[in-house]
Formats: structure tokens, sequence, C-alpha cells
């Protein structure tokens, strides 16, 4: 299910992550600038693309998956702070952004964690608590939350699934909207099937559906993703 992506007959500004209308930013690899007892900064890098259309027909699929224009940009700032023993906010701003406001963009007041013990390599970074391990990989960049016994209970960003780079998914980063280019943020969490997210502020009611976009993507034998077709 999909709304109509019109707020009183202006096209929604997110519609054209599902349109492909944007340079797609994504943040690619992290290195460590900063340490404290509950939080982490990291300097990020980031890739630029555009989107190019490619199909299961194509008959060189596998060389025409490299075509694609991609660049680099200056990426940004992540900083993450350790609130409880299993809680953890996590910012990203753009380099040359004004640095965000001190706000606990969290509901109620967090003590701090019981302990926090941090294990910075080259390759990640690691977290502790009695609730759990916070693992940052650096290259390619990805966090993943993981219980004691080792499972990972939830994660965000990291490499596309799709092998032929059809965005099925935008990671961490700032995309432009190629009309005017106004900036999109976005991020990419595992989700299990009978898992949500909630707290983005949306708000429906009955008749108002502004914002809320459910879409239901097919994936063929070599990877390729598209909108979902009936047959």
């Amino acid at each position: 299910m999909a709304g109509t992506g019109k707020s009183i007959g202006i096209p929604l500004p997110t519609r054209a992550l599902q349109t492909r209308e944007v340079v797609r930013q994504t943040a690619v690899k992290a290195r460590v600038t900063a340490r404290h007892a509950n939080q982490i900064q990291l300097s990020v890098s980031a890739k630029t693309s555009s989107f190019r259309p490619l199909s299961s027909a194509d008959q060189a699929m596998f060389a025409a998956r490299t075509e694609a224009l991609e660049g680099t940009a200056d990426g940004g700032q992540v900083m993450i702070d350790v609130l409880h023993d299993r809680v953890f906010r996590v910012r990203y701003r753009e380099e040359h952004s004004t640095p965000p406001k001190e706000s606990g963009l969290t509901v109620g007041e967090f003590g701090g964690p019981t302990r926090c013990d941090w294990d910075v390599g080259n390759e990640r970074a690691i977290a502790t608590t009695t609730a759990g391990t916070l693992v940052l990989h650096l290259d390619p960049w990805r966090w993943e939350w993981r219980s004691p016994d080792g499972a990972v209970a939830c994660g965000a960003a990291g490499e596309e699934k799709n092998y032929f780079n059809q965005w099925d998914a935008y990671g961490l980063g700032l995309s432009h909207r190629l009309a005017d280019g106004r900036p999109i943020a976005t991020e990419c969490f595992d989700l299990r099937p009978d898992e949500a997210i909630f707290g983005f502020g949306e708000r429906f009611i009955r008749l108002n559906k502004v914002g809320q976009s459910i879409d239901v993507d097919m994936s063929d034998t070599k990877g390729v993703t598209t909108d979902r077709a009936y047959k």
C-alpha cells in the first residue's frame, strides 16, 4: 500500500526517493576522531551516485551494474552517545553544517549506563554495557546492537543487499532532490518480518495519511529489485 505522495496538491519531497530522482549520498566508511566515557565521535566518508535503471532483460547486465555515475562527498560527523545500558543516540551532521543544538532528542532523561567499556580498533569500535554490545563497523560503515549472547538485535546501514546496486535501500546520508537540490535525510534499518519502527514524528488520522508510505518491492533471481507487480 502506498499513499498518493501529495499534500494539498504539493508532491511530498520524499517521493523522490521512490522515483530515484535524487543524487544519493551514502556514508561508506568512518574513522574515530574522539572518544569519551559514554560518547564516541567519527568522521564519515560518503559516496554519491546517480540512478541507472537496470533489468534482468539486459544482455550485459553484469557489466552494466558498474556504469552508474558515482563520486565522493565531504561526508560528515557521526556522534554516538550511550545514554543507558540499552539506549544509545546516533546523531549525524554534514561536515560544514551547524553543529546540532544541545537537545536530548529522547523521551525522558537518562542517567547514563551502569558501565560502558570501549574497545577501539582499526576495523571496528565496540561499546559494551551490562545489557549488550554496540558494534560500530568502520569500513564499510555499519552499526549493530548485540545481546549479551552475541545475537544481532538490530542494526543500520551497511552495503546494499542488491548485487546490481538498484537502490533497494538508502543508507545514512543526505541525498539531494534533482528538481531543486532539496536535502532529504535517510537511514536504513534492519527489520525482521514481524518488526516495526516507531517514533519518527508521524501522526495519522482517519482521512489524513500524509507521510505514510508502505512500499512493496519484488526481487528476481538475479537480485534486481523492482516495484511490485501482479501477474
